[in-house]
């Protein structure tokens, strides 16, 4: 069964940068979506791996991915054959008994922006689309699976957790 979505607001406005860098600066894997310095709409959303997050890469001249949970004590990472969006699209939580419902919106917790954060490199969609790129040192598609955030509400100037 699906865990419970919960939301807890914050008594008080938060600046998203002033929290990312007393809180997350030094995280070694961490998610910031940042709505902009002087947003007056939108969100920006912040999150970091803890022991239980899965954290997956993708190497697409090999054509495999590899995960593993980064900060769990003995994390061995899996690496298999297979296409970066069925692995994501694979481990996605699936709408059922306990996920976020109309209700939830009525009571103003809106959509919890959790699941896969993180991004496709360029070499990744050259290659998808038989274009010539370099080997880069870096992953062709890096995420993260966030379970928890801190949201910042820039037009109603609220947080939540």
């Amino acid at each position: 069964m699906p865990r419970r979505i919960r939301s807890r607001p914050l008594s008080a406005w938060r600046d998203p940068e002033v929290v990312f860098l007393a809180r997350f600066a030094e995280a070694p894997y961490v998610v910031w979506l940042d709505g902009g310095a002087d947003a007056v709409s939108g969100v920006s959303v912040i999150a970091a791996a803890h022991a239980g997050s899965e954290f997956v890469t993708a190497d697409a001249a090999r054509g495999t991915v590899t995960s593993s949970a980064p900060l769990a004590a003995g994390d061995v990472a899996s690496t298999v054959a297979a296409s970066v969006f069925d692995v994501l699209a694979g481990r996605l939580p699936h709408a059922g008994p306990g996920a976020p419902s109309r209700a939830d919106d009525a009571r103003g917790l809106g959509e919890a922006p959790l699941g896969w954060f993180g991004w496709f490199g360029y070499e990744l969609g050259a290659r998808l689309n038989d274009v010539a790129a370099s080997a880069a040192e870096t992953p062709d598609a890096a995420f993260l699976f966030v379970d928890r955030a801190i949201v910042f509400d820039h037009g109603a100037r609220t947080v939540r957790l």
